[in-house]
């Protein structure tokens, strides 16, 4: 991929932002009100439906009516009311899904371009900075940020002052590296 082609990619424009944001947020308000907000709490106390819940409320409600069993606050029609509003909200929960995904996977690929670019950046500035002490303090409160160990990682060794890092992932220039590599 040529280097204008990726920067064009990359880049999302304001303006592109604020109509996506509007969109959501319209649609937001149309959908308000429509279920409670739920706390953590309230969200674990609540029931959560199985897989299958559709194919099994219909067989309960014709069960209940055959026999005419009663359960204080709780009605066949409210049931099946509420399973026709699940059905009812699977695509736009599908849609929501989609974008939520669109936006993370944008998010995840303009973060992982700009660490590419820091950590080449940092690595060409560690190079040089015994040359320059205004290099070399500039880079100082960046040190414990480049020296955070990734999970998985081992040890790191605290770099010799004007040697290259030890600690800096070489990537690709598509998103982090899983690992750093070490400098000879």
């Amino acid at each position: 991929m040529n280097t204008k082609a990726k920067k064009e990619k990359s880049q999302v424009l304001p303006k592109q932002l604020d109509k996506a944001k509007s969109l959501v947020e319209a649609a937001h308000a149309a959908f308000g009100g429509l279920a409670p907000n739920f706390t953590g709490d309230e969200k674990n106390r609540q029931p959560k439906a199985p897989p299958g819940l559709a194919s099994v409320v219909p067989t309960i409600a014709e069960l209940v009516t055959t026999f005419g069993a009663v359960v204080p606050m709780h009605s066949v029609d409210t049931m099946q009311a509420n399973l026709e509003t699940v059905k009812m909200l699977e695509p736009l929960r599908m849609a929501a899904q989609a974008l939520l995904t669109d936006v993370e996977n944008a998010q995840y690929y303009a973060g992982g371009e700009a660490w590419g670019s820091a950590t080449a950046f940092y690595t060409v500035l560690r190079r040089v900075e015994g040359k320059d002490g205004r290099l070399a303090e500039g880079l100082k409160p960046l040190a414990s940020f480049f020296q955070k160990r990734s999970k998985g990682s081992g040890s790191r060794k605290t770099p010799v002052k004007g040697s290259a890092p030890t600690d800096v992932p070489v990537t690709n220039g598509n998103a982090p590296a899983a690992t750093p590599t070490t400098h000879a």
